[in-house]
């Protein structure tokens, strides 16, 4: 039988947990009356991809096809022209530019001053038009317009050679993605050219180079 002490004390003990119990169940409705209906919304995945710019021309690997390539057939008066394609494909609007590029001369053995050499009367036109493939009927072709920025209209091959950079070329404004642009280059020795132009020669690159707008 319990002692009279032992007794209190539990009595003591169950009434101290009363308090406790009453305590833990208000905590229970408290937390129940803060539950609040919810709502979502998101969009769908969002991705960024760069857009591109992106060349291809009809003579990648080989010189245009004049029929006085490396030939020394060269003479005052002689002209040529000759077609060349390229193809437009990035995904953004670009401006074109055409310059020079590997630009070198070798010089014959008639000397010469400044001025009177192959590179000097050796000149250059260059325009073009959008829109289709035209090195069948290169000859034919009405340029279009407007001009390229910086254009080239009788320049001397030393001149162009020095076109070295993208900044420097000329260039075709707000070319849209897959358009084909055929580029018209003709080049004609003067007729005075002097005899310092013998054996000379001129050899160069033609680059193109796209920059977004």
């Amino acid at each position: 039988m319990p002692s009279p002490k032992s007794e209190r004390r539990r009595r003591a003990a169950a009434i101290a947990a009363v308090p406790v119990g009453l305590l833990a169940s208000g905590l229970i409705v408290h937390s129940s009356s803060n539950a609040a209906f919810t709502a979502t919304t998101s969009t769908g995945t969002n991705t960024w991809t760069a857009g591109t710019v992106a060349l291809t021309n009809s003579s990648p690997s080989a010189s245009l096809p004049w029929s006085s390539n490396g030939s020394g057939a060269l003479k005052p008066g002689t002209s040529e022209t000759k077609c060349v394609v390229v193809t437009y494909s990035g995904s953004l609007a670009a401006n074109i530019a055409l310059y020079a590029s590997g630009y070198a001369t070798t010089a014959g053995s008639s000397g010469g001053a400044a001025g009177t050499n192959l590179e000097d009367q050796l000149q250059f036109t260059i325009d073009y038009k959008t829109g289709g493939d035209f090195t069948s009927t290169c000859g034919s072709f009405t340029a279009s317009t407007p001009a390229m920025t910086l254009p080239v209209t009788n320049e001397a091959a030393k001149a162009f050679g020095a076109r070295t950079a993208y900044s420097a070329g000329a260039s075709v404004s707000n070319v849209a993605s897959n358009t084909i642009i055929t580029y018209r280059v003709s080049y004609t020795l003067s007729g005075s050219a002097t005899d310092y132009a013998q054996g000379d020669s001129v050899a160069f690159n033609f680059t193109w180079q796209a920059q977004n707008t």
